[in-house]
């Protein structure tokens, strides 16, 4: 599984939390879930993580998986 860095996920929640606020206020408009997104852009391969519908569950699972330890 593809690791990252904590401060790029953070990043990446933080754009992404503000394209939820736009489309959300655009009717009919869709966003991709988070989990889906970060599992496609960081090549993660976690089905559980691609179908999880609530960003902060797909958070906590990006982090305990695919999160680099700093030594």
């Amino acid at each position: 599984m593809s690791k990252i860095t904590m401060s790029i996920v953070k990043m990446e929640l933080e754009s992404w939390l503000k394209l939820k606020k736009s489309i959300d206020a655009t009717p009919d408009a869709k966003i991709t879930n988070f989990g889906k997104y970060m599992n496609e852009k960081y090549n993660f391969l976690n089905e559980t993580l691609s179908n999880e519908a609530n960003y902060s569950i797909a958070l906590l699972l990006i982090v305990r998986n695919h999160v680099q330890e700093i030594k």
